[in-house]
């Protein structure tokens, strides 16, 4: 099952869902770019979940030439 948060994008409000409350004991995946936040896997094993991650794509800066 896929959680995602519908108002706003950001790790906070993910885990204010209500199934990421009580979830000691359960397994986590995170898929994140490369270098990705700590906050939710910090928090959920700090809930008792086992998490693990997965970096699975690359954040680039994207360069402008001004024309």
């Amino acid at each position: 099952k896929i959680l995602y948060p519908q108002d706003r994008e950001i790790s906070e409000v993910l885990l204010q869902l209500p199934e990421l409350q009580n979830i000691a004991g359960k397994r986590a995946l995170i898929l994140r770019g490369n270098g990705g936040r700590e906050l939710i896997g910090d928090t959920l094993t700090a809930r008792g979940a086992e998490v693990t991650f997965c970096e699975c794509y690359q954040r680039c800066a994207i360069h402008y030439d001004g024309a």
